[in-house]
């Protein structure tokens, strides 16, 4: 049975009392009604597909009060999938030109080379940009649709400036090991792209949200590789981490003292 995640999810999480609820707890409520008002058996591979989309949303929900009442000048955008938007789409042309001119310049090798990465989740903005959009009455909203949160990335894609784009998220919803090592390809060619667009006082940050256990730490723990020496007496001090923070929260009220990273 085909379960219409997006739905389900719009349905039933408003009708909840969110005190004290942690993203997990959320999910949990709307997969015991989901189960409860089905008329036929749904496979557990169907269930846990869902669970990843409810976790998002549920954190992306939570994320969207958490960063209005906790901050005055940034706010949270869930991204579109790879196909809809590339990471670096959201910079408007000037700031992008330069990494765009390598992008097409490696994929016009005779034998190209393509930079490619899963879309990070969710990025950190500066609150002007949806401020002064047509979007800009989701700010006043606690409980915006989830068509507004869906594609409010359509809002930034080509008008960010650096300084405008403060950092990525990835959600760590799965103990999949493949997951760990996605979010690392995530953050190296990301953090590798914004060496192109950002100026170095205003550094892109990348972020881990989720539970990880001590084999995701260490994954996490891995070097930006663009940073790394080409000769054996280089310069270690220049090394980066690509992920810069991995961290466990869990509920919207842990959320409120996170966006001060930020600032």
């Amino acid at each position: 049975m085909a379960i219409k995640k997006n739905d389900e999810f719009e349905a039933i999480y408003p009708s909840l009392n969110l005190n004290g609820l942690t993203f997990l707890d959320i999910v949990n409520h709307i997969q015991r009604e989901v189960v409860q008002k089905s008329v036929q058996p749904i496979k557990q591979g169907s269930l846990n597909n869902c669970r990843g989309t409810w976790h998002e949303l549920a954190f992306i929900m939570e994320a969207h009060r958490s960063i209005l009442r906790s901050t005055k000048d940034l706010y949270v955008i869930k991204m579109g999938i790879e196909t809809s938007i590339k990471f670096w789409e959201i910079y408007n042309q000037e700031s992008r030109q330069q990494y765009q001119s390598l992008v097409d310049r490696l994929q016009h090798k005779n034998n190209p080379i393509v930079i490619r990465c899963s879309t990070p989740d969710f990025v950190v903005v500066g609150r002007d940009i949806i401020l002064n959009s047509t979007s800009s009455q989701i700010l006043e909203s606690q409980s915006p649709s989830l068509q507004e949160i869906n594609e409010l990335y359509k809002v930034i894609k080509n008008n960010c400036v650096p300084d405008l784009v403060k950092g990525f998220i990835s959600l760590k919803t799965s103990n999949r090991p493949d997951r760990r090592y996605q979010i690392l390809v995530e953050a190296n060619v990301t953090k590798f792209a914004s060496k192109y667009i950002h100026p170095p006082d205003c550094p892109l940050q990348f972020d881990v949200i989720g539970e990880s256990n001590s084999s995701d730490i260490e994954v996490f723990k891995a070097p930006l590789m663009s940073t790394l020496p080409l000769t054996l007496d280089g310069d270690i001090d220049i090394v980066e981490r690509a992920i810069d923070d991995e961290t466990n929260i869990t509920s919207s009220s842990q959320l409120d003292s996170y966006w001060e990273r930020y600032k």
